[in-house]
C-alpha cells in the first residue's frame, strides 16, 4: 500500500464515448497522487483497442461481463493506493472532486467510505441541476467544489463514485460478487461498513457528472430483472428489504425541533431518522425500538439505544418522562391497538413532549373510486398495504388523540390519489352530495389527502382570560360575553365611561370592571385591560363582535401550542343594512395571544398588536375561528357617528404621523363611507405609493381607490387598477366583481354578467388578504340576476334569486327582490304562497321585513298575517302592527300596539301614535305626547303640523319627505294634502326630485311629471329627472321636446347608456334612421358589446 495514493477503479464494458470523457476529465481535474486502473467487461465497440494504447492506466481484460462487484475486486487486488475510489465510466469529474475526498478522510477517522453529489442518482446524493454541456458541468462545479468542505452522515451511498479506505475493505473484505453483473452491491458494503463501526458520509461539497446506467441501457441488459434477482439475494442475506427500512419521512422530520435533548423512533428501522437528527444536533440523544432483530442490529450502530421486540410492550419498560419527541413513523395503522399504545406514550413524554407520526388517511379519494368499483385490493405499500390492520380518516384520528389525552398542535395533508382531471371532477361532486347529505363538510380538503403528519401534546390546561373596552354597549355585550363565557376563566371589562346599562349587565357575567377615561385612544385602553388580564391566555373582543358558534370549541385547544406568542382569527365584518343582506368584508387580526408582558397593542385607532420588546408581529399562527362583528352595519354607524368620531381621531394622529400610510389608508375609508370622495381619493392615493402588494391589506386599499374612482365616475381609471390586481391576486374574485359592478354602472349588463359568471368560477377566496365576502359565490349569484332584471329578462333572474334563496332562505335582498317582480305580476295570494314555501321561518326578522313589503303595496292585511306568526315578543314587532292597523283604518288598535312598545324603538311609537291622534282629530291627546318627546326633527314637524310652533324646513326636509310616504301608503290623502302645503312652496331642485321619486314610487305619474318639471326649469343634474321627461312627450308624441330633454340628460352624463338608448330611440320614432344609426356606432366605439338596436326594441 502505497500511503497517500488513490487508485481510481473504472469498469468498462462498451460505451466507449464516454469512457473517453470520463478519462480525460480524470486526467485534467485530479490534483493529488493517483494511479487509474480499468477492468474491461468484454467490450467489443474499440474500447480495448483505444485502453491499450493509454500509457498512463493499468489494463484488466476479460473476455465477458463479470458483472460490477467482481469487476472491481479485480481492480482492487491489484491497487497500491491507500484509498480506492469505484468510478462509473459514465462520470466526468470536475475540480478539486478527489482532493476534497482525500482532504475529508484525513480529517474525518471515523469515515469509512465518502461519496460527492451528482445529478442523476437515486437517493439523498442526487440535487437538481439543468446543465446541458460539458462548459456548463465545469462552470457549475468551479463554484459549487470549495474547500469549505459541507458533509453529512448517511445511510446508503451509491458506487457510482465512492472513495473506501483500504484498512476498511481489509477488515470487512471486497465487494460481494454474488450480486452478479450489478445492483446491491453498494447497499450490501455500505451495510457492512456500518456495522464495523465506520460512517458513510456524503460531501455536500463536492459534485461530479453522472449520465447513469449507460452500461445498462447499453448493453441490452435486463435491468428490472437484475434489479429484481438482487433485492432477493439482498433480503436472504441480511433479512430486510433495504429500502424499507432504509428510508424515514421528511415531513416527520421537519415537526421534530432542532434543539431538542431526546428522541425515541418507534419501528426506527436502520436509524436513518436519528443520523439526520444528528446530522442537525450532534449532542442529541436518539433511541429506537424495531423488532427486526437484523435490522436493529445494524440501527444500534447509529442510534444511542435500540430496543428489540414489540413496541406494545417494551414502551411500559422505558423510563418515565424522559423523551422529548416521541416519533411514529407510519407506525399505527399496523398496531393491534393503537389507541391503548398512544396512551402509553404520553408516560414517556417530557413536560413539553411531543408525539410526531404520520398516519395514512383511508378517505381519500382512490380508496372511494375503488369500492365503487367493487375493489379493495391490498397491496405491499401504499394506503392498502397488507400488513396494515388499523385505518383512519382524520376524525377518527382527531378523535384518538383527543380520548388519549393530546391535543393536536400541528396537522400537514400529504396530497396523493388525484389522477386526472376526472378524479378532480369526482372530487368535486363528492364533496357536494356529502355537504347536502349532511355527511361531510370539508370532504374537499379530505379526500385528497393521503397522509396525516400529526404533531400532539399532552393537554396541559392553560387559562384564558376575555377582554373588552366599552361604552354604552348595553344592545351588544351580553351577547358577546355569552359566546365564549363557557371557555374562558375570567372577564376584564374596561370601561370609558357607559351611562347605559353595560356595566350592570357585565357584573353579572361576574366580570372585573375597570373604570377609565376615554381619551380618544383604543390602543390605551386595550393595553389597560391587559394589565388587568392574569391568565395565560387573552382573548380580546370587541362588544359588537361574538364567536362564531361552530368554532367556540376550537379556541382552548390552540392554547397548548407553544411555537406561537399569537394567533390571528377569520374576522366577517356585516356590512349594510343588516346581516340578512349578506354583505360582508372578510380579514384576519390578532385577538388570542400570550400574556406574557410582551404583547401590546399600538396606534390611538386601528390598533395593531406587537411584540413591544422586539419591535415586530408576534410569532403567529392562523386559526380555524370567525368572529362575527356587527359595528360596520348601518344602523351601527348611525348610532355611534363612528365614521366622525374616527375621522377626528386619525386627523389628531397624522398631524404628529404624517408619513403614517396606514393611518392615511383607515382615514380614506372612514371619508369614504360618509360620502366625501375626493378626501378619500387623497388619502387613498398616499396610502397606495410604493405599497407592498403583498401584504394582507393591500386588497383592502386597492378596493377602496376603486370605489372611490368609481363614486368619482374616473371608471378608466378605476379599471386600470382593476386589470394589474387581477394579474396579481389571481385567486382574489373580489377584482372581477368590482369590474363587474363598474360594467353595471355602465349599464353594460352582458359583460357585467360575464365577469359575475367568471367569479362564480373562481369561487370563495381562502386566503389571509382582506376581502369581501361572497364575491365568489352568492353575491356574484345576486349581481347576475339583477342584470338579468336590467335586462328585462325576468325569468332568467328570478331563476338566479330562487337559487339563492334555496341555499339560504334568510337572504333578505334576494326575496325583496323577488317580491318586488311577483307583486307587480302575481296575485298577492300566489305571492304569499310561494315566499311561505322559500322564506326562512326561523327568522321573525323575514316576517317583519315581508310585512314591510306588504305595506308597500297596500296590502296591510297580509303584513298582518305574518306578523300574527311571530311567535317572540321582539323589540319593535308592536310598532309593525301598529302600522298595520293604520293601513287598515283602524286607529284604536294600533294605538294599542304602540303603547306597548318599549326600549329603543318606544320612540318610534309614539310619533306613530301622535299622527294616529292627529288623524284621528284628537289633537289635545297628540299634543300631550308630543311634550313628553325629546327635541328632534319629528318632533318639531309634527308641533308644526298642530299649529304650535312654525318649523324651518331645513330642519325638517327629511322628517317631512318620510311623513308623506307614511301618509300615501295609508292613504290618509286629507291630511297628506295639509303637510305638503306646509313646505311645498320652499321646494329648491332636489326637493323637487326626490317628490317626483315619490311620485313614481306609488304609480303617481302626473304629479311625479309636475315635479320633475320645475326640477328641469331649476337646472336639475340628475338625468333621470330629463330621461323621464322624454319618455313622457314620447308617450304623447312629443317627439321634438322628448329629444330636447334627452339632449340634456345626454349633456350631463355622456358616458351612461340609457342617454343613448333614449336618443336612439326618438330618432327612429321620428324616421330619422341615419341620425339613429350614427348614436349606435358612437355607442359602440365607447362600449363595443353593446348595440342600441338590439337593446332598444
Amino acid at each position: 500500500m502505497i500511503k497517500g495514493l488513490c487508485s481510481i477503479i473504472v469498469l468498462t464494458c462498451n460505451q466507449l464515448e464516454y469512457t473517453k470523457k470520463c478519462l480525460n476529465s480524470v486526467r485534467i481535474y485530479t490534483d493529488v497522487p493517483y494511479e487509474i486502473i480499468i477492468v474491461d467487461n468484454g467490450s467489443t465497440d474499440g474500447t480495448v483497442d483505444f485502453l491499450e494504447k493509454q500509457n498512463d492506466i493499468t489494463l484488466v481484460k476479460n473476455d465477458k461481463n463479470l458483472g460490477f462487484a467482481k469487476g472491481c475486486n479485480q481492480g482492487i487486488k491489484i491497487s497500491k493506493g491507500e484509498f480506492i475510489v469505484l468510478l462509473n465510466n459514465d462520470t466526468i469529474v470536475t475540480k478539486n472532486w478527489l482532493r476534497n475526498l482525500v482532504d475529508f478522510m484525513n480529517n474525518h477517522e471515523d469515515a469509512g467510505i465518502v461519496g460527492p453529489v451528482t445529478n442523476n442518482v437515486s437517493g439523498m446524493q442526487k440535487i437538481n441541476v439543468d446543465l446541458k454541456t460539458i462548459d456548463d458541468i465545469h462552470k457549475f462545479a468551479d463554484k459549487y467544489n470549495n474547500s469549505d468542505l459541507r458533509y453529512k452522515k448517511v445511510m446508503r451511498l451509491v458506487g457510482f463514485c465512492m472513495m473506501i479506505r483500504r484498512q476498511l475493505l481489509d477488515e470487512i473484505g471486497l465487494l460481494d460478487e454474488n450480486f452478479g453483473i450489478g445492483n446491491f452491491e453498494d447497499d450490501d458494503i455500505c451495510i457492512r461498513t456500518i456495522l464495523n463501526g465506520k460512517s458513510l458520509y456524503m460531501l455536500e461539497s463536492t459534485f461530479i457528472y453522472h449520465y447513469g446506467s449507460v452500461t445498462f441501457r447499453g448493453n441490452n441488459l435486463n435491468y428490472k430483472k437484475i434489479m429484481e434477482d438482487n433485492m432477493k439475494y439482498f433480503l436472504t442475506k441480511w433479512g430486510f428489504s433495504s429500502g424499507y427500512y432504509r428510508n424515514y419521512n421528511s415531513i416527520i422530520m421537519t415537526k421534530i425541533p432542532i434543539r431538542t435533548n431526546r428522541v425515541l423512533d418507534i419501528e426506527c428501522g436502520l436509524g436513518a431518522l436519528g443520523l439526520e437528527l444528528r446530522n442537525l444536533n450532534k449532542d442529541i440523544e436518539v433511541h429506537g425500538i424495531e423488532k427486526n432483530e437484523n435490522v436493529a442490529k445494524i440501527a444500534s450502530k447509529i442510534l444511542d439505544k435500540v430496543y428489540i421486540g414489540d413496541a406494545e410492550q417494551i414502551v411500559n419498560e422505558l423510563e418515565e418522562n424522559y423523551y422529548d419527541v416521541v416519533a411514529l413513523g407510519d407506525v399505527l395503522e399496523h398496531m393491534h391497538n393503537p389507541w391503548e399504545f398512544i396512551k402509553k406514550i404520553k408516560r414517556l413524554l417530557s413536560k413539553n413532549g411531543i408525539i410526531v407520526t404520520s398516519i395514512p388517511n383511508i378517505n381519500n379519494i382512490s380508496i372511494i373510486k375503488g369500492l365503487l368499483s367493487g375493489k379493495w385490493e391490498y397491496a405491499d405499500a401504499g394506503l392498502l398495504d397488507r400488513t396494515h390492520i388499523r385505518f383512519f380518516t382524520y376524525n377518527s384520528i382527531k378523535k384518538m388523540f383527543d380520548d388519549a389525552g393530546y391535543y393536536i398542535k400541528d396537522v400537514t395533508k400529504l396530497v396523493s390519489g388525484i389522477e386526472s382531471s376526472r378524479d378532480n371532477t369526482f372530487l368535486y361532486y363528492l364533496d357536494n352530495i356529502a355537504k347536502i347529505l349532511g355527511y361531510s363538510y370539508n370532504y374537499k380538503n379530505e379526500g385528497d389527502a393521503y397522509q396525516y403528519v400529526i404533531v400532539a401534546a399532552k393537554k396541559v390546561p392553560s387559562t384564558l382570560s376575555l377582554c373588552l373596552i366599552t361604552k354604552d354597549e348595553e344592545k351588544n355585550i351580553a351577547r358577546c360575553i355569552n359566546s365564549v363565557k363557557d371557555i374562558v376563566d375570567e372577564i376584564v371589562v374596561v370601561d370609558t365611561g357607559s351611562k347605559d346599562k353595560t356595566v350592570e349587565i357585565a357584573e353579572s357575567f361576574g366580570a372585573k370592571i375597570i373604570h377609565v377615561k376615554w381619551e380618544d385612544d383604543f390602543a390605551k385602553a386595550r393595553n389597560i385591560a391587559i394589565e388587568n388580564a392574569k391568565s395565560d391566555w387573552i382573548l380580546f373582543l370587541d362588544a359588537d363582535e361574538e364567536i362564531k358558534k361552530e368554532d367556540v370549541g376550537k379556541i382552548r385547544p390552540l392554547l397548548n401550542d407553544d411555537t406561537v406568542e399569537a394567533y390571528i382569527l377569520k374576522f366577517v365584518s356585516f356590512l349594510g343594512t343588516n346581516i340578512n343582506n349578506k354583505v360582508t368584508e372578510e380579514n384576519y387580526n390578532f385577538r388570542l395571544f400570550r400574556n406574557n408582558g410582551r404583547l401590546r397593542y399600538i396606534y390611538p385607532i386601528h390598533e395593531n398588536l406587537r411584540n413591544v420588546e422586539k419591535g415586530e408581529v408576534p410569532v403567529y399562527k392562523k386559526a380555524d375561528v370567525t368572529i362575527l362583528h356587527y359595528g360596520y352595519l348601518l344602523e351601527t354607524i348611525i348610532r355611534k357617528e363612528k365614521s366622525q368620531r374616527n375621522i377626528s381621531i386619525i386627523s389628531r394622529y397624522l398631524l404628529e404621523h404624517p408619513e403614517d400610510k396606514f393611518q392615511h389608508g383607515n382615514l380614506a375609508v372612514e371619508y369614504f363611507n360618509i360620502g366625501e370622495y375626493h378626501k378619500a381619493l387623497k388619502h387613498l392615493l398616499i396610502a397606495t405609493k410604493g405599497m407592498d402588494v403583498k401584504t394582507n391589506g393591500a386588497t383592502r386599499l386597492l378596493r377602496y381607490l376603486i370605489l372611490t374612482y368609481s363614486a368619482l365616475k374616473d371608471y378608466d381609471m378605476a379599471l386600470r387598477i382593476i386589470r394589474d390586481a387581477k394579474e396579481y391576486y389571481a385567486d382574489v374574485p373580489d377584482f372581477k366583481f368590482f369590474e363587474g359592478t363598474i360594467y353595471m354602472d355602465q349599464k353594460r349588463y352582458e359583460k357585467a354578467i360575464e365577469m359575475f359568471k367568471e367569479c362564480l368560477s373562481m369561487g370563495e377566496y381562502k386566503g389571509i388578504f382582506v376581502t369581501m365576502g361572497g364575491t365568489g359565490s352568492y353575491r356574484a349569484r345576486y349581481m347576475i340576476g339583477l342584470c338579468y332584471e336590467k335586462l328585462n329578462r325576468l325569468n332568467d333572474a328570478i331563476k338566479e334569486y330562487i337559487e339563492l334563496l334555496k341555499e339560504n332562505p334568510n337572504y333578505q335582498e334576494v326575496f325583496i327582490k323577488l317580491f318586488d317582480i311577483f307583486v307587480k305580476n302575481e296575485k298577492p295570494e300566489d305571492v304569499k304562497e310561494f315566499f311561505d314555501k322559500y322564506v326562512g321561518k326561523s327568522s321573525p326578522v323575514n316576517f317583519a321585513i315581508l310585512a314591510r313589503l306588504y305595506m308597500n303595496v297596500g296590502r296591510f292585511d297580509i303584513a298582518k298575517e305574518y306578523l300574527d306568526n311571530i311567535s317572540i315578543d321582539v323589540e319593535g314587532l308592536n310598532n309593525l302592527k301598529g302600522l298595520a292597523y293604520m293601513g287598515m283604518k283602524d286607529y284604536e288598535n294600533a294605538v294599542k300596539h304602540f303603547e306597548m312598545e318599549y326600549g329603543k324603538a318606544k320612540e318610534e311609537a309614539l310619533y306613530h301614535e301622535v299622527l294616529c291622534h292627529i288623524i284621528s282629530k284628537n289633537i289635545d291627546k297628540a299634543k300631550e305626547l308630543l311634550w313628553k318627546i325629546p327635541d328632534s326633527s319629528d318632533k318639531k314637524l309634527y308641533m308644526a303640523i298642530i299649529g304650535d310652533i312654525k318649523a324651518k324646513y331645513d330642519e325638517v326636509k327629511d322628517s317631512f319627505f318620510q311623513l308623506l310616504d307614511t301618509l300615501i301608503k295609508i292613504k290618509e290623502f286629507d291630511l297628506y294634502n295639509d303637510v305638503l302645503n306646509l313646505y311645498v312652496l320652499q321646494f329648491a331642485r332636489e326637493d323637487f326630485e326626490r317628490y317626483g321619486q315619490l311620485m313614481i314610487n306609488y304609480g303617481l305619474e302626473e304629479l311625479a311629471m309636475e315635479a320633475y318639471i320645475k326640477a328641469a326649469g331649476l337646472h336639475s343634474q340628475n338625468p333621470e329627472v330629463y330621461r323621464y321627461l322624454a319618455q313622457k312627450a314620447m308617450d304623447k308624441n312629443m317627439l321634438d321636446e322628448a329629444l330636447s330633454f334627452a339632449a340634456r340628460a345626454y349633456e350631463i352624463d355622456k358616458m351612461d347608456v340609457d342617454n343613448y338608448a333614449l336618443i336612439y330611440k326618438i330618432y327612429r320614432a321620428m324616421d330619422k334612421n341615419d341620425e339613429a344609426e350614427e348614436v349606435n356606432l358612437t355607442v359602440k366605439e365607447l362600449y363595443p358589446e353593446i348595440d342600441l338596436a338590439e337593446m332598444v326594441i
